[in-house]
């Protein structure tokens, strides 16, 4: 009898150790997918603003679970919206208009999101500092009005605006500028600065004369400016 018992116990043990092996890392011990749901999904993406999509799977228990990181993903409209390729789940704006399917999908479920995107119709440059002297720093701010009539103002970002735009400096023996609009004075003179939004939007600041949202700075040796 002793026999039998440890004979089903071996068994039971032996049940348990492949279904261990069967899992995928990250599963949840429940059967059967029902479904992926994209959380915290936007409706609208306005051009340049990130946004994380994550996944989680729905499964038969009323369990959820999040798979992002198994999740394989695809983009009907690339001109309009595209996904990171340095982080999967992140979805960037392009400066275009249009109305993008964000698919996922995941031992063989298939779930998707459309978004309708947003592109920008205006940006605008400034500074705050009126006087620029040599060996200093100072902060652009980047405006953009959007098609819907919003500005970047409006928009709640879960990065900053600014951070997705290309700066350049035609001088960069007068000043440079970072990534960040930052920009670092070394010598007196004239200095265009040329904020891009991908490739289809440009604004400059040609060094403090304000015209039609374009500023000339020069910086100067003894903190004044024209």
């Amino acid at each position: 009898m002793h026999t039998i018992y440890k004979l089903l116990l071996l068994l039971s043990m032996l049940s348990i150790f492949t279904a261990c092996d069967e899992k995928t890392e990250g599963d949840p011990l429940v059967p059967d997918i029902l479904g992926l749901k994209a959380i915290d999904a936007p409706n609208k993406s306005y051009a340049l603003n990130k946004h994380l999509l994550n996944i989680n799977a729905m499964y038969s228990s009323d369990y959820e679970s999040d798979v992002t990181e198994y999740v394989s993903w695809n983009v009907s409209d690339t001109q309009s919206g595209v996904m990171s390729t340095t982080t999967l789940n992140e979805y960037l704006a392009n400066a275009k208009s249009g109305t993008p399917t964000i698919s996922f999908s995941y031992k063989g479920i298939v779930g998707s999101v459309i978004i309708e995107n947003i592109a920008i119709r205006d940006m605008n440059v400034s500074l705050s500092d009126e006087n620029l002297s040599i060996n200093s720093t100072y902060q652009c701010d980047l405006n953009a009005t959007y098609e819907d009539n919003t500005s970047s103002a409006d928009i709640d970002y879960s990065t900053p605006f600014i951070s997705q735009v290309l700066w350049e400096s035609n001088n960069t023996t007068l000043a440079t500028v970072d990534q960040n609009g930052l920009i670092t004075t070394i010598e007196s003179g004239l200095v265009k600065i040329t904020a891009r939004a991908f490739e289809n939007y440009t604004i400059e600041i040609n060094g403090a004369n304000e015209v039609n949202s374009s500023i000339e700075i020069i910086i100067s040796e003894n903190n004044s400016s024209i």
